[in-house]
């Protein structure tokens, strides 16, 4: 876990749904992650490194802001490009660290001798970033009403991400 600034649930979604705006996808159920990656790279927003896996063996990809690198492995982002739901998931998170600017504010670390230095979900880069793709991925507004294998089939997600969605928009009051 890494302590970042708080975000709530509801802000992510304010987020995902402008990056949706901002491509004219707002009522778009499918979202084309790898072109919206591959757009924001054209544009300069940060460099697009696809590597190897054995350049990364242990992470799918990462966001390195003070080089401004978006990084993937090569395996997730064609995985992604065919539609592989992980895969898809695996780059809206790392657009998301990228999105909520995760590693560019000062972060102060303490520790006091009767806390137990619990990081609250919301406070949780992590976190933070599998919400942003579940809300960029699986919109609310647009499955409604949906079974977990429609929206799977449709946003091109796995099953458990589709699940886990209507499950949060379902409890939710907001």
């Amino acid at each position: 876990m890494c302590l970042t600034r708080p975000l709530s649930r509801k802000r992510i979604r304010w987020l995902a749904n402008n990056l949706r705006k901002a491509f004219n996808l707002q009522d778009e159920i499918y979202l084309p992650i790898v072109l919206i990656l591959e757009d924001l790279a054209r544009e300069g927003c940060f460099n697009l490194e696809l590597v190897p896996i054995s350049k990364m063996p242990q992470a799918f990809g990462e966001y390195i802001p003070s080089e401004k690198i978006l990084r993937i492995r090569e395996d997730i982002y064609l995985d992604a490009a065919d539609g592989d739901g992980f895969a898809r998931s695996t780059c809206a998170h790392e657009l998301g660290h990228f999105i909520m600017g995760h590693g560019e504010e000062p972060i102060k670390f303490s520790r006091h001798a009767n806390s137990t230095a619990i990081i609250k979900p919301y406070e949780d880069s992590e976190w933070q970033a599998n919400a942003f793709a579940g809300e960029l991925l699986v919109p609310k507004h647009l499955v409604d009403g949906l079974k977990p294998r429609e929206v799977s089939e449709k946003c091109d997600v796995t099953r458990a991400m589709a699940k886990y969605q209507l499950y949060v928009y379902k409890r939710e009051k907001f």
